[in-house]
């Protein structure tokens, strides 16, 4: 993720005491999810269309939070769009943990996988729930070393 996510964030947090100092502005969460998301499009050279096929919403959505460096967060509780979001953005840090040089982690992403049948990319994006099956397959495979 960019450096200024962690000013983000930090700024979330400035000014909040007691147990709920750990929340962040619902202002700031937005802008860090494009961040994320533009950070990732960078990496993997992805565009807004492709963004959309695995996130499941309309490119004219995903290309307008683009575009205005902000995803909508509006509280505590996510919509399952910003959920696709969150998710997605934990992929590609995982993918980042695995392999330093992106053109890695897109080869991985179009390869495919022993594991899967298909590739990654074609496996998040049949549906919602293969998406985060993919980023829970990841978490375990980080966790074991790989």
């Amino acid at each position: 993720m960019p450096t200024h996510t962690g000013r983000n964030a930090e700024r979330a947090t400035q000014g909040r005491r007691g147990p709920r100092a750990d929340l962040v502005r619902p202002e700031v969460a937005s802008a860090a999810l494009a961040d994320g998301l533009k950070f990732l499009k960078e990496q993997w050279k992805w565009n807004g269309s492709k963004i959309a096929r695995v996130l499941h919403l309309s490119p004219t959505t995903v290309n307008a939070w683009l575009r205005n460096e902000e995803v909508p967060v509006s509280g505590a509780t996510l919509s399952p769009e910003i959920e696709a979001v969150v998710h997605l953005i934990a992929i590609h840090r995982s993918l980042g943990a695995m392999f330093a040089d992106p053109f890695h982690q897109r080869e991985w992403l179009h390869t495919e996988h022993p594991d899967l049948g298909i590739s990654p990319e074609e496996k998040m994006s049949q549906s919602m729930a293969e998406l985060i099956s993919l980023r829970q397959y990841l978490d375990y495979a980080r966790g074991r070393g790989a």
